[in-house]
């Protein structure tokens, strides 16, 4: 077989530098985007099924655990990464908005077992807790450095193992994601 160039789009504004004079950021955000291929040895080429790859540590895995093990290495950034789809913003979402998914709205738990409240695929989610919502929203946008970090370490101590909607205490530990927001504060910061 031979082998398969991936090629990878990846952003690298969180390479840059934090604090950032004027012309620096903006000179960050010209370079958003590379392109970067990486040779991966295929374990199957069929149409239909997911792709699978020996990865640098010769064990089978997908494109993405390939890509994950380029980051890592120390010529290429010794990078952390994690493979989520979805989930961390999910689990973001149900973390920092838990106490506003829970407030108390007329009609919209009617069993103990609601993991979330009937609205909150609806326009009315909004309309029924936009003041605490607001709020909430104003504080993420204006948290220092480091204040998403602790947050997200006392929310997720604090409500460990509820049903919460996107929460998946199985999946997410507490150090990596107060990680993930110590890097969502200094991309947060850049922006200002």
């Amino acid at each position: 077989r031979k082998d398969v160039a991936v090629t990878l789009h990846h952003s690298v504004a969180s390479r840059c530098p934090v604090p950032l004079e004027e012309r620096e950021r903006i000179e960050c955000r010209k370079k958003l985007w590379v392109l970067e291929e990486i040779e991966g040895r295929p374990t199957n080429c069929q149409t239909g099924q997911k792709s699978h790859f020996f990865g640098w540590n010769n064990e089978m895995g997908s494109v993405e655990n390939l890509a994950l093990q380029h980051y890592e290495k120390e010529e290429n950034g010794a990078w952390m990464g994690i493979h989520c789809e979805n989930g961390l913003f999910h689990m973001l979402f149900g973390l920092f908005m838990c106490d506003t998914l829970f407030l108390d709205v007329p009609h919209v738990f009617q069993t103990l077992y609601q993991d979330a409240p009937l609205d909150l695929p609806s326009r009315q989610f909004y309309q029924n807790r936009r003041a605490a919502i607001d709020s909430r929203l104003d504080w993420l946008r204006n948290a220092a450095q480091g204040e998403l970090s602790s947050e997200i370490q006392r929310t997720y101590a604090r409500l460990r193992g509820k049903r919460i909607r996107g929460v998946r205490w199985d999946r997410w530990e507490e150090e990596k994601l107060g990680l993930v927001c110590e890097c969502i504060g200094m991309v947060m910061s850049m922006d200002e």
